[in-house]
This record gives C-alpha cells, sequence and structure tokens, in this order.
C-alpha cells in the first residue's frame, strides 16, 4: 500500500483518502505516531476534495491509535468527532464501530463504567438495526463487564447469560466459553463457588474441544484453581494451576501468568505453606511490576518521540531562516568580490612571468588536493548512503515481520467473529505466517548488501570462530550495525527474551569476560 500511495503522490480524491486511512489503521499497532501523521494527512485531503465520510473515518483510526498506544484520555476528541460526522452523514456501520471503541475507553482506560454502558447500549442498538449479531453478542458481553466491575452481578449476569443465548444461536463456541467464564465469575464474586465451578468447567470443556488459545485456556484454568482454593480442593486446585502455568508461559502471556502466581500463592496460604505462599506472592508481584514498568516506559518512548519531533520541526523552520538571511549576505557580498576579482585580474597581469608560474603551479597543486579531498569526501559519503541502505534493509525486515504480526493479529480477532468451519481456513493462513518467518530469502539479500560496507567481516568470524551458527552469525551483524535488543527480535522473528538468551550464548563462544563488551569486540573486528 506504501508502493501504491508513493505511486499515486500528488493524488487529489477519495481514492487517496481511503488508502491513507488503511495505512493508518494497520499502523496502529506498529506506530502509533505515525499511524496519526497518515490521519491528519487523511484529514486534510478529504476536507479539501470534500469527502466527509473519509474525514470521519480519520478521525475513527487517529481515536484507535492513540487507545492502542494506552493514551485513552487523548483518543476520546477524535472519536467524538468521528461520532458527529457519521451522525450528520446517517452512516450506521462506523457510528456502531466509534460506540463501541469509545465506550471501550471509558472501559479499560478512564474506567467510567456508567459512561462506557451508555456508549455500549447506542452501540447495541445500532447492531440490532443493522442485524449485526456477532456484534450485539460482543457488546452485550462487554456491557455485562460494566455491571460485573461494579459490583452489580445480577445485571452482569443478565447480559452474559443474553450473549451466551446469541452465540449458541450462532455456533459460536469461543465465544459460548467466553460467556459462561463470565458468568462463573459473577457466582465466584457472590460466594456461590459451586454454580461458579459449573460454569468454569463448561467453559474449560469447551475450550478443550475446539483447542482454544493457550492465553484464553490458561485464564479459564486460573479461575477453576481460584474455586478448588475456596472449597479447599487443595490436591485439585494444584493440578489445574499447574495446567495454567504451563498455558501462560507456552505462549509467554505475562498478565495471565501473574494471576496464576497469585492463586498458587492463595493455594499454599491456605494449605498454611507459609514459605511457598511467600514465594509465590513475590512472583506475582515481581511480573506485576516488570508490566508497569513496560507500560511505563512505552507511554515515556511516545513522549519522547512527540518532543523530538516537534523539536526537529523548529530547527527545521530555523534553518530555513537562516538559510534566507544567508542568501542575502552572500548577494550584498556578491559585488564586492566581483570588485576584487577585477584588482587581482589587473595584478595577474602586471607580475612577472615567473611569479605568473609559480602561482600557475600552486594553483594545480591545490586543485589537485581539492580534487583528492572531493574524492574522499565522496568516498565517505558513498559509505554513508551503503550503511543507510543497509540499515532501511534491515527496517524493512522489521516492518515485513510487524506487519505479518499484525496480520497474524487482525486474523486472529477475526476468528471470534465466524464460525469455528470457516475460522479453520483463518489457521492454515496463520500457520502460513508463522512459517514466512523463517524464510532466509531477506536474509541471504541482507548479507550481500552488509558485506558491500563490512567487507570481510563473515569471513574472519568464520575463521575466528568455526563453531559459530548461522543465526549467531545473523546476531553478530545486527550487533555490529547497533541495533537494539527489540529491533533484533523484530528481524529475526523471536522475542525479546529470546535475543537476551542469544547474546549471552553468543558471549560465551566468543570467550569475552563479564566486564568485555560484546558490541566493541564486534565492531572490532
Amino acid at each position: 500500500m506504501l508502493i501504491v500511495l508513493k505511486k499515486n503522490k500528488g493524488s487529489v480524491d477519495s481514492a487517496q483518502v481511503d488508502l491513507l486511512n488503511r495505512i493508518a489503521y494497520l499502523l496502529t499497532r506498529v506506530d502509533p505516531q505515525k499511524a496519526r501523521n497518515y490521519c491528519n494527512q487523511s484529514i486534510d485531503l478529504a476536507k479539501k476534495v470534500k469527502y466527509p465520510a473519509g474525514v470521519g473515518r480519520a478521525y475513527h483510526v487517529m481515536g484507535l491509535a492513540y487507545y492502542r498506544n494506552g493514551n485513552g484520555q487523548e483518543a476520546i476528541k477524535p472519536l467524538v468527532e468521528s461520532v458527529k460526522i457519521n451522525e450528520k452523514l446517517g452512516n450506521e456501520v462506523q457510528l456502531a464501530s466509534s460506540f463501541n471503541l469509545l465506550a471501550t475507553v471509558f472501559l479499560l482506560n478512564i474506567k467510567n463504567f456508567d459512561k462506557a454502558r451508555t456508549y455500549y447500549n447506542k452501540a447495541l442498538q445500532l447492531s440490532k438495526k443493522l442485524n449485526n449479531k456477532a456484534l450485539a453478542n460482543r457488546l452485550q458481553n462487554n456491557i455485562g463487564l460494566t455491571y460485573s466491575w461494579q459490583n452489580k452481578h445480577g445485571e452482569a449476569r443478565s447480559m452474559f447469560e443474553k450473549a451466551l443465548k446469541g452465540y449458541k444461536e450462532l455456533k459460536k463456541r469461543s465465544g459460548e466459553s467466553k460467556a459462561l467464564n463470565n458468568i462463573g465469575d459473577t457466582y465466584e464474586s457472590e460466594g456461590d463457588y459451586k454454580k461458579a465451578l459449573e460454569f468454569y468447567n463448561k467453559s474449560l470443556a469447551i475450550e478443550r474441544e475446539i483447542k482454544g488459545s493457550p492465553r484464553g485456556m490458561a485464564t479459564t484454568l486460573s479461575n477453576v484453581g481460584s474455586v478448588h482454593v475456596k472449597l479447599k480442593n487443595y490436591d485439585k486446585a494444584e493440578e489445574v494451576l499447574q495446567e495454567a502455568l504451563t498455558m501462560a508461559e507456552k505462549v509467554t502471556a505475562k498478565e495471565e501468568e501473574k494471576e496464576v502466581y497469585e492463586v498458587y500463592a492463595q493455594l499454599y496460604e491456605a494449605k498454611g505453606v507459609a514459605d511457598k505462599a511467600l514465594k509465590y506472592y513475590k512472583k506475582h508481584y515481581a511480573l506485576k511490576d516488570s508490566l508497569f514498568n513496560i507500560e511505563k516506559s512505552r507511554q515515556i518512548a511516545e513522549i519522547e518521540t512527540k518532543y523530538e519531533t516537534e523539536k526537529k520541526e523548529k530547527e527545521l523552520a530555523l534553518r530555513k531562516s537562516e538559510i534566507v538571511q544567508k542568501d542575502k549576505e552572500i548577494s550584498s557580498q556578491r559585488s564586492i568580490l566581483i570588485g576584487l576579482l577585477l584588482i587581482l585580474t589587473m595584478a595577474f597581469f602586471i607580475v612577472s612571468r615567473q611569479r605568473l608560474r609559480n602561482r600557475k603551479n600552486k594553483e594545480i597543486f591545490k586543485t589537485k588536493e581539492e580534487l583528492i579531498q572531493a574524492e574522499l569526501k565522496n568516498a565517505e559519503q558513498d559509505l554513508k548512503f551503503k550503511n543507510r541502505e543497509l540499515t532501511t534493509y534491515a527496517l524493512h525486515i522489521i516492518q515485513k515481520n510487524n506487519i505479518l504480526t499484525e496480520l497474524k493479529d487482525s486474523i486472529e480477532e477475526a476468528v471470534d467473529d465466524i464460525s469455528d468451519k470457516e475460522s479453520k481456513g483463518l489457521s492454515k493462513l496463520i500457520h502460513l505466517i508463522n512459517y514466512s518467518f523463517n524464510l532466509d530469502r531477506d536474509w541471504q539479500d541482507f548479507k550481500i548488501a552488509f558485506e558491500q560496507v563490512h567487507e570481510g567481516f563473515f569471513d574472519k568470524l568464520q575463521k575466528r570462530y568455526p563453531n559459530i551458527s548461522p543465526s549467531e552469525i545473523r546476531l553478530c551483524s545486527l550487533l555490529r550495525l547497533n541495533f537494539a535488543s527489540k529491533e533484533i527480535a523484530a528481524i529475526m522473528g523471536i522475542s525479546p527474551d529470546s535475543v537476551k538468551v542469544a547474546r549471552y550464548r553468543l558471549r560465551k563462544k566468543l570467550e569475552l569476560s563479564r566486564n568485555d563488551s560484546l558490541v566493541d569486540f564486534i565492531r572490532n573486528m
């Protein structure tokens, strides 16, 4: 889509607006700041071509970018603008989507449950009018959550039961499991543990039947374990919690893993095993702090990016002003230079032939020196260009893998809205995406580009360390380019934790001590 956008540069029509909006939507998970930039471009163009539907869609995507970046408060304003525009246009499909997202922002970010419920109900009315049963079921489930988080368990259960009925009509087994799990939660909150266990087990049975996601299985198993602890079925609780922890660790589901640790702590506290209870409470809070710090770091990075962008814009404006001023100074000095040149020309004809020859010799020497300096400068610029080209190529791999990840996430979200039979085809597509992460064609092209800049790097590495593996060679090349662990993870298609392990093993293979810098060692190869 970016290639098409570049080819259509300068186009002023609604198709270009739609293209900008689609690119922005895909970027909401990968790079929210860039997504908002595309939204602003789309809004400006849509207003220019008088395309209000495009403006409304751009404001919706901008709100989504803020929400997915954790800036719920910032998301409200563009979403309200989207609602106003689509109400005027009578665009009920987009309006239902904006109401739904607004409600989710108030539920998860603002914690204003009454406001969230108001918007969910507006979206629900439209979904029924549009006969969108899948959306209606999700909305009823979300309305139940607003009641549940206000400890209005009866009202919550009523909405979850409506959602359950709707999921059964659509034969959406994963939806049934979710609704049953939520109903079990209302009974557990009311202290009816046997009833809660009944619904949790029904949810778990469906998850096992459809081979649900490990993340969802971990949550359900954790709930079952929690109820068993309260019913004093300690052996059963321990068995279930072990399976829950295995599921969470399988997909690095840190949020679910944190909850399992807490239930484990409650189990050992109930059994009177204080040391184990303390151990799991410590694990729970350590992971909780870690997740909190990750979120805060992301928010800080967003603020820093915004600051740097504004700073660069101001610097650019200042430089433009300086260039204009310098042009004026050059114009005023040009007349003086012309006069000086005339005087020098006259002096040239006055001096003797010998001095003329000497001067010419000096000029020839100077010209040669300038040519040498120019060649050196060109060589340096060429090296810089190749370095930028190489970095761009690596970033292309990151972008490709991020888009594949975004596509995979979108497909997994879509699975919730279709029947199990249709979801099998999408599952094959997910497997195909996972396979594409392992293709080596990009790496071969990257290696060729890398060797043009850092000639002989791979040969030196393999001669000095014959046992080094291909993946470790790739890691060395990315470290040589000073990529961060997060970027390396994206390029190699692995998790940041796996990058840490790979760096540790590489240090051992290169026989580096603790005080030796791995990056400095590779740079000096």
